[in-house]
């Protein structure tokens, strides 16, 4: 079925042969540098500078990050869940690039992807407890967008190089998977960066 999935995916881009690395994905901070297809064990983002390789991070509400550096021609995908966000995945990512590709981080664009936004992310105070209050709202949301961006901006991206689609998953179920607006029946959404050559 995924074989499948696979091919029909490719084919809606344009480039059935290209290869994909997916990610096994733990809610963890683990970066992965990839140079072939296949999935990679207990990781929650890859980066590489291999062309015609694919980097898929699969989401149902949980915040999907992906980032290209045009000048060391370079590219990342990062999955962060709460836990991950709290865990700094956006920055670590980014210094992963750093370390691998002598990436400045000046040069990066990344794209926050569609995923719960601060309008339906209710959360326990166990939850909200993991951070500052500056991301909390009256309502006990927590607004990860937000959280993401100020991740990605301390590590050194400018503020105009990240985007956010602030397409929230659960408010728009007739276009996205969401694990919490469906009550945890739904499939998952695949996000995707390459360099293609």
């Amino acid at each position: 079925c995924q074989q499948q999935n696979e091919s029909i995916f490719l084919s809606a881009l344009g480039f059935p042969s290209i290869g994909l690395a997916l990610l096994n994905q733990v809610h963890e901070d683990k970066v992965a540098y990839v140079t072939e297809p296949g999935t990679v064990p207990e990781t929650d983002a890859l980066i590489t500078d291999q062309l015609n390789l694919l980097l898929i991070v699969q989401t149902a509400d949980c915040v999907p990050i992906l980032f290209y550096d045009p000048i060391q021609k370079a590219v990342g995908a990062a999955h962060a869940g709460w836990r991950g966000t709290q865990l700094d995945i956006a920055g670590k990512t980014v210094r992963a690039m750093i370390r691998q590709f002598n990436s400045d981080p000046k040069d990066i664009l990344a794209f926050i992807g569609p995923s719960i936004g601060p309008c339906c992310f209710e959360v326990g105070s166990e939850v909200l407890s993991q951070f500052p209050p500056k991301y909390h709202t009256p309502q006990n949301t927590i607004d990860l967008w937000r959280v993401n961006r100020d991740q990605l901006h301390e590590a050194g991206l400018f503020s105009d190089n990240i985007e956010i689609s602030h397409l929230c998953t659960v408010c728009h179920q007739n276009y996205f998977f969401s694990h919490r607006g469906s009550g945890g029946m739904t499939g998952r959404m695949w996000n995707g960066v390459g360099l293609v050559g």
